[in-house]
């Protein structure tokens, strides 16, 4: 769910930049501000979600390591052989999946992580909403003042 919030958010930007652009000439430049402060809150919101999600994501992994290195312990500190062989060797962790022949793709394309081009898309977003928020206060300043 979470990964469909950059295309949600984007999707309504795109919608109202469309419709900014399509009838351009018709509607007033505060008409115009008012959209584009609105595109900028949705894809801010967004971009605020998203890394917050990736925030507990990362808490969260680093908690399941910590239980999964205590259940390896005890599973290490059993004294006696048989007991040790009743507990299974438990694979935890992607490094632990080479250990046992488990063969990770590799390369340049596989070692990408979808949430850092997400974020930077928003960022880029955001960055060209504001830029042409900028741009239309600007047009606003310039036709008062003449």
């Amino acid at each position: 769910m979470i990964w469909q919030t950059p295309a949600i958010s984007l999707a309504i930007v795109a919608v109202i930049v469309a419709g900014l652009a399509s009838v351009r000439f018709t509607r007033a430049p505060i008409e115009v501000l008012v959209a584009l402060v609105f595109a900028l809150s949705v894809t801010f919101v967004g971009t605020i979600q998203l890394a917050k999600h990736r925030f507990f994501q990362i808490a969260a992994s680093e908690y399941l390591g910590q239980i999964q290195n205590q259940i390896r312990d005890v599973r290490n500190g059993i004294l006696n052989e048989h007991d040790r062989e009743i507990v299974p060797n438990i694979v935890f962790r992607t490094p632990d999946l080479g250990a046992v022949g488990f063969r990770l793709p590799a390369g340049w394309w596989y070692n990408r992580i979808a949430y850092d081009w997400l974020l930077s898309l928003m960022w880029v977003v955001i960055i060209g909403l504001g830029l042409a928020i900028v741009w239309v206060i600007f047009s606003l300043t310039k036709s008062c003042v003449l």
